[in-house]
């Protein structure tokens, strides 16, 4: 699918991050459209330039009031549409405040990405690709803490969505995604990882159209519990849910111990399409050892496409020109190829 066949919303993140970085290098010709604030990237644009870094001239940033409008900016030009957000005393200062903790760009952040979900659920837009956002931010503005997906999954009225993680060779669905790894095992449960298993299986099939997906289940203990000797979970929670995907004609076996599993799938040993995890870590160590800025972060289960970066805000590079866009192009590709496959 060429940009010009389908139109993703991009959300701007936390705009103190590297988010605006990430997506003033996008134009129209991308086949983008940026929920965010016309000012905020005007102003990151300006201070990139006033201090010898690569950014677009400020007069290509436009504002337009939706994603039609978008449609017919010129190709040059980055269509933006605002959000109902008050940035002006966070502009007030000389400087532009990179890798600061800006109240205000909490509320951005969010809006943005509610706004790009209802114009991607009423069909506005096509898909949406997020820069990465700030937890602490959204309490800083008076909003739950949370991530990405959970919002997703709540504005959507998705009844489970799957945080996974995808390179070329390893793609990771979370059977528990922001959790202290303390409450991990309490809240595992068997009907969660099939309905986490079931989604990657799908997403697998319809999104990157493997035609009958293999995946492999992680255990959740050392050596996957090793027979009860390191815990009980994987016998009477990870086998079960292994048992009844295999019921369901999904092509599953495990529990596997994560330490074994992930490499040999790295070196092609063990031919699997997708390998569940039972938590963040557990998961996304493996992946972002293998592809990390060559990966996308997607949200199965949904009723839209998203994708998005496989890394944070990174407060300490931003504003500096040395963040890598790779995981963000990476991201917007793999967001294109998805529609164009649904399609």
């Amino acid at each position: 699918m060429s940009p010009v066949d389908g139109l993703v919303g991009v959300t701007i993140g936390d705009a103190a991050g590297v988010g605006p970085e990430l997506v003033l290098g996008c134009t129209r010709a991308d086949g983008v459209v940026v929920y965010g604030r016309v000012d905020l990237l005007r102003a990151a644009a300006v201070d990139l330039r006033r201090r010898g870094l690569a950014a677009p001239d400020p007069d290509r940033i436009i504002a337009v009031e939706t994603a039609a409008e978008a449609r017919a900016a010129a190709p040059s030009q980055l269509p933006v549409i605002d959000v109902d957000v008050d940035v002006h005393d966070a502009l007030a200062a000389d400087a532009y405040p990179w890798g600061q903790a800006v109240a205000c760009f909490g509320a951005v952040q969010h809006a943005a990405l509610v706004q790009a979900i209802d114009d991607a659920m009423a069909g506005a837009i096509d898909a949406i690709c997020t820069a990465p956002w700030h937890k602490h931010r959204l309490a800083d503005a008076g909003l739950p803490p949370t991530g990405h997906t959970e919002v997703l999954e709540a504005r959507t009225g998705a009844d489970r969505a799957v945080m996974v993680l995808a390179g070329d060779v390893l793609r990771v669905g979370l059977a528990t995604a922001h959790l202290p790894l303390r409450e991990v095992a309490d809240r595992l449960t068997t009907a969660g990882i099939v309905e986490t298993a079931t989604a990657m299986h799908a997403g697998l099939r319809d999104l990157w159209g493997i035609e009958a997906p293999r995946l492999a289940i992680c255990g959740l203990n050392p050596h996957a519990g090793e027979g009860g000797v390191l815990g009980h979970e994987d016998a009477s929670i990870v086998a079960p849910a292994v048992e009844a995907l295999v019921a369901s004609g999904i092509d599953a076996s495990g529990p596997w111990p994560a330490d074994t599993i992930f490499p040999r799938v790295v070196a092609g040993r063990a031919r699997y399409d997708g390998v569940i995890a039972m938590y963040h870590d557990q998961g996304l160590g493996p992946l972002k050892t293998a592809h990390f800025g060559e990966a996308a972060n997607i949200t199965l289960g949904l009723p839209i496409v998203r994708t998005s970066v496989d890394h944070g805000t990174a407060y300490d590079i931003a504003g500096t020109g040395a963040v890598d866009r790779s995981s963000f192009v990476y991201a917007l590709q793999l967001a294109r190829s998805f529609v164009a496959r649904q399609r």
